[in-house]
C-alpha cells in the first residue's frame, strides 16, 4: 500500500529534476540490495523500481520548493486514530472515518465524524501520511466488523434474555476496575464500593501467599501493590479470591457461550477457590466477559429475587446496613427498570 510517511522524491535521471513521490513497495534483490518502488505522477501510478543508495531518493521537501497532497478541505477521508485504551493505558488505533476541515503545505486538519471538535487534530503528513487514507479504504472493512461485533452482542443479549428467569447484563464502566464494580453490583446493588472490595481482595491474596504464588508470574510483594492501584486489571487470580471472599461460586457468561439444545446458556467458565466452600443452595456470582477485555454484571430481573440482586448477608465481610444494604427495596427495584445501562433485546 502507499505510504505517505516514506514519502520521498524521485529524481528524473533524464532531466535531473526532482519531482515529488511515494513509496509504493520495498524489496530486495538476490543479492540482498534494497530497492524501493515509487509511484510519480498527480496519482501516482507512473511507478518504477529505485535502488536505495543510487543518489535518486531524497526526503519530501529536501530538494523540491513545496510539498504537494491530493487532501483538500471538506474531503470525506478515513484516520487512523491513535489514543490510550481506558482499561489498559496501551495505545492503541482504529481506522475511523472522518473530514478535512483544513489543508496546508505538508498538513491536513481533520475532524473525526461524530465526536466532539476537541478531537481534530492537525497531522503532519510528512511524518505521518500513512493516517490519512481515500475514504472508505480502511472504515468500510472496519465498518463490517463492527457490525458483524454488534450482531454477535446483540444476539448475545437476546439469549440471556430467552433464559428462565430472563439474565440481563448491567453495564459498568470500562476503566480497569470492572471486575470490582461488576461483582460490586451482584452483591450491593451498587458499584460504588469496588474500591474497597479491591483492598480486600489483595489483602485476601496476601494473606494467602502459599496458595495463590504459584499462579503469579512475577515478584508476589511488586504484583501485590500494584493490585492495589486503581485500574490495574483484575484476572482469575482475583477472581479466585472473590469466589473465597464470599464463600460463593463465580459464573462468567462469555458471547462465545452458545445455548444448549433445549435453549439454556450455561457459564462458560466458572470459578471457585479451593478455600470457598459454598452450601448447595448458594447463589452465584454472575459475570459477563466481553472482547477479552471487559466485565459486566449478570442480573435476575425477577422481582421476586430482589431485583436480581445476589445477597450475600451472611457471608460477606462488607456488610452494609439499612437501605444500601444487600436486599433491594421494591422503590429501588422501579427505578432501576429504567436504567439506561441496562442491556436487553432491542437495544
Amino acid at each position: 500500500p502507499h505510504l505517505f510517511a516514506c514519502l520521498g522524491q524521485f529524481k528524473e535521471p533524464r532531466d535531473s529534476r526532482w519531482q515529488m513521490g511515494v513509496v509504493v513497495q520495498l524489496s530486495k534483490d538476490w543479492d540482498g540490495n534494497q530497492w524501493v518502488k515509487v509511484g510519480t505522477g498527480a496519482t501516482g501510478t507512473l511507478q518504477e523500481w529505485v535502488p536505495v543508495g543510487s543518489g535518486r531518493l531524497a526526503l519530501a521537501g529536501r530538494f523540491s520548493t513545496a510539498f504537494h497532497h491530493p487532501f483538500v478541505q471538506g474531503d470525506h477521508v478515513d484516520i487512523l486514530d491513535r489514543y490510550r485504551n481506558k482499561s489498559t493505558h496501551e495505545w492503541e488505533e482504529k481506522w475511523r472515518p472522518g473530514k478535512v476541515e483544513a489543508a496546508g503545505q505538508g498538513f491536513v486538519e481533520v475532524s473525526y465524524d461524530g465526536w466532539p471538535v476537541s478531537y481534530d487534530e492537525t497531522i503532519d503528513l510528512l511524518r505521518d501520511g500513512h493516517r490519512v487514507r481515500p475514504f472508505g479504504k480502511h472504515t468500510a472493512k472496519e465498518a463490517s466488523v463492527e457490525a458483524k461485533h454488534r450482531d454477535q452482542e446483540q444476539a448475545f443479549f437476546d439469549n440471556l434474555a430467552a433464559q428462565s428467569p430472563p439474565l440481563y447484563i448491567h453495564e459498568v464502566a470500562g476503566d480497569g476496575n470492572c471486575v470490582y464494580r461488576s461483582v460490586c453490583h451482584q452483591v450491593y446493588g451498587s458499584d460504588a464500593r469496588h474500591g474497597e472490595l479491591r483492598s480486600h481482595v489483595v489483602a485476601h491474596i496476601r494473606d494467602h501467599h502459599d496458595v495463590y504464588a504459584p499462579f503469579i508470574e512475577e515478584d508476589m510483594d511488586a504484583y501485590l501493590v500494584r493490585s492495589q492501584e486503581p485500574g490495574f486489571w483484575a484476572g482469575q487470580v482475583e477472581l479466585t479470591a472473590i469466589s473465597e471472599i464470599f464463600n460463593a461460586p463465580v459464573e462468567i457468561y462469555h458471547r462465545e457461550s452458545p445455548p444448549t439444545s433445549d435453549g439454556t446458556i450455561v457459564p462458560q467458565t466458572v470459578v471457585q477457590g479451593e478455600l470457598a466452600a459454598p452450601r448447595h443452595d448458594q447463589a452465584p456470582i454472575r459475570l459477563s466477559y466481553h472482547d477479552r477485555c471487559h466485565y459486566n454484571s449478570v442480573i435476575e430481573r425477577d422481582p421476586t429475587h430482589h431485583g436480581g440482586y445476589t445477597a450475600y448477608s451472611e457471608n460477606a465481610p462488607l456488610t452494609l446496613q439499612g437501605e444500601n444494604g444487600f436486599l433491594m427495596q421494591q422503590q429501588q427495584h422501579e427505578e432501576y427498570s429504567q436504567d439506561p445501562r441496562l442491556r436487553h433485546p432491542g437495544r
